[in-house]
């Protein structure tokens, strides 16, 4: 993944799942990432979890 370094993602389904597990692996890498999700009220959360 240090290949990414710097490059931007878009994940969709950010808030729980597949999708928090991936978003939070490639901020923990240095990835951009964009989140996508259909409950705005988690987004605050998973936000700060992974701390974009």
């Amino acid at each position: 993944m240090s290949n990414m370094k710097g490059k931007t993602v878009v994940i969709t389904g950010a808030t729980k799942g597949i999708g928090k597990a991936a978003a939070e692996k490639f901020a923990q890498n240095g990835v951009n990432v964009a989140l996508t999700f259909k409950i705005c009220t988690k987004w605050c959360k998973c936000c700060f979890y992974i701390q974009l």
